[in-house]
This record gives structure tokens, sequence and C-alpha cells, in this order.
């Protein structure tokens, strides 16, 4: 008798166990590679073809569509971009062939992600350091990496229109950091490549870096993007009119100065405590001239928050086309906040 029950209870553990897995493996999405994506020039920097994770909706969620731009950082120079072909965030042969889609704006869950739980979710990891804008023809003479960012953004998108993103009734497209700032960029294309009668927004996460007083990094951002514009070849995949009103290409990577020419519904959530742009800012005002990321922030004066006030206030005070509003931090974890910046449209 205690042997049948001790089988029986073997027997549902490992039905149960089973049941975990099955749900927990609902969440790992396999690796796609781009239909044709060396052919069409859509590789990374180390001339591997860009990829994408894409989990398919169903039901009500089956007609629209959640794309995510992976963020990274960028690479300004041809050692930079080297160096970065490298790792993951150059080359497609380092990444994963499955990627857990649990959190947030991925997730199958509908307690966890009730707004896009069973929309079509894509995640497209970001491997060529110009936020998906740069387009280069020939590979750099020196180091032979490609910068091709704009013909992968291109390139997905058109696999992901054959797979039924045109006839998508809502889309939102997204990303954080320079994911983040490439939303922006790509932002009314991506708009230009659905149904007219789609609802079409974007979301910037992470990415509202400042064109601001050089003391407070605004020196870094500004040299790095006109470097970066220069090597990539990215002008053409910035908006015309900014580029054309701007006094430099450069200055439309500011999300300040671009969103001014960005005509499709724009949301963003950036907070004042961001890690990135507060770096920057430390190791400029500490007066040593290293602008590299810290891992610990320097204190400045006798209140380093006074920092803060003054990133949130030139945010606040920027040439932006709609009202911005702030909120306080719901939780501090690791220098991070949660999202105390968005445009209201």
């Amino acid at each position: 008798m205690a042997s049948t029950a001790s089988t029986w209870y073997l027997l549902l553990l490992l039905a149960f166990s089973f049941m975990l897995l099955t749900e927990a493996a609902q969440q790992n999405v396999s690796l796609t590679f781009v239909d044709h994506a060396v052919e069409k020039g859509a590789v990374c920097l180390d001339g591997s073809p860009s990829v994408y994770y894409f989990d398919q909706g169903e039901g009500q969620g089956l007609d629209n569509w959640l794309i995510f731009l992976e963020g990274g950082g960028w690479c300004s120079n041809q050692s930079e971009c080297k160096e970065r072909s490298e790792s993951k965030y150059g080359s497609s042969t380092l990444r994963d062939q499955y990627r857990d889609f649990e959190a947030s704006l991925l997730s199958n869950d509908s307690q966890e992600n009730p707004k896009f739980y069973n929309w079509n979710r894509v995640y497209v990891p970001y491997c060529d350091g110009s936020s998906f804008t740069g387009n280069t023809e020939a590979a750099d003479s020196v180091t032979n990496v490609t910068y091709r960012g704009l013909r992968i953004f291109e390139a997905t998108m058109a696999d992901l229109l054959a797979k039924g993103m045109e006839q998508a009734q809502n889309a939102l497209l997204s990303g954080s950091s320079a994911g983040g700032v490439a939303a922006f960029v790509h932002c009314d294309r991506f708009r230009d490549l659905l149904p007219i009668t789609a609802q079409v927004k974007c979301l910037s996460l992470a990415s509202y870096f400042l064109h601001m007083d050089d003391s407070m990094g605004g020196g870094y951002f500004e040299n790095a993007f006109e470097a970066l514009i220069t090597l990539h070849g990215s002008t053409e995949a910035l908006p015309s009119l900014c580029t054309s009103i701007m006094s430099r290409p450069s200055l439309c990577f500011f999300p300040q100065y671009l969103t001014s020419y960005v005509k499709t519904p724009t949301f963003i959530a950036m907070s004042s405590f961001d890690h990135i742009q507060r770096q920057r800012a430390e190791s400029r005002a500490s007066g040593d001239g290293d602008e590299r990321p810290r891992s610990k922030p320097v204190v400045i004066g006798e209140n380093p928050v006074h920092m803060v006030n003054i990133y949130k206030g030139q945010a606040t005070n920027s040439r932006y086309p709609s009202r911005v509003t702030w909120s306080n931090p719901t939780h501090f974890r690791g220098g991070r906040t949660s999202p105390l910046i968005r445009r209201e449209t």
C-alpha cells in the first residue's frame, strides 16, 4: 500500500514538473535568421547575418505587433567597433538559440503583460553599434568591420511584413537605450510600412540623452554621435527634415531635437537617475577628464542630488514638442529607477 502511494506521489510530482517545464518553455523563443540577410547586406559588424526572436500572437492579438529593439551603447571609432564585433553586440554567432520572453512587454503571461501578452512579439538583437542607422557599402578597409544597421532594420521589417505584419491593426515600435534612440529614428519609417488604417505608436525607454551643458556630459554625447554618423554613414537613416534644418546631422541623434520631426505618436520613459547620463556627468564633473562609465558614482560637492536636479531641469526645459511631466520614483535598484519622464500626445 505504501509502495502504491509512493508511486502515485512520484507520478504526480513528475506531471507537475512537466507542466512547469512546458509553461516555462512557452517563454523561450527560438532564434530566427533574417531571410537572405547576407545578400541584402543586413549583417552585423563581423559580417554575420542579422537575427531576431519572434513569438507569434494568437486570438484577438493575432493582428497586433510589438517590436522591441535591443540597446547596448554605440561604437564610434574603428577600434571600438572591432572590439564590439567580437561580442554578441557585434555578431549573431554569439547569440543564444533561445531567448526568455518572460519579462514585461514580451511576456505571454496575461497577468504579467495584460496589454500585449497575445500580440506578435519580436525582440531584435542589436549587433551594429549605430542604433540601426549604419549604411556603408564596403567593409572597413582597416578592420573588415561592416556598418549596416539601417539594412538590418529594413530587412528585419521586410521579414515581419511577410509573416503578417502587413495586415497589422495595432503596432508598437519600442526599444531601450540605443534601441530607444532607434525607435525614435525609425518611428515614421515604421509607420509608413503598415496599413494606413493601423494604429501605430512608438515607445522609447531610457534613451532621452540630452544635448546639454558640457559639465553634465553633453560633450561626450555630441562628440560620440558626430563620430558615429561619420564612421557608420548614418545620415541617410535620420529624418531628412531634421538633418536639413539642424546645423549638423549628429544633432538629430538627440531626442530633444529628433522628436520635433517625428509625426507618429511617441511615448518616452526616462529616469532622472539614469545611470548612463549620470556616469557621463560624474566623470566630467570630477575634473579628471575620464569620460568612461564608472562602477561607483563620483560625489560632487556636498549634495550629489544637485546634479540629478540639474539634469531634470534641463530635460524639462529642453526643446520638446509637447508637455513633459515628472513623477516620483517608485523604486531605486542598482542605480536605476522607475520612468520619470514621458511625452503626452
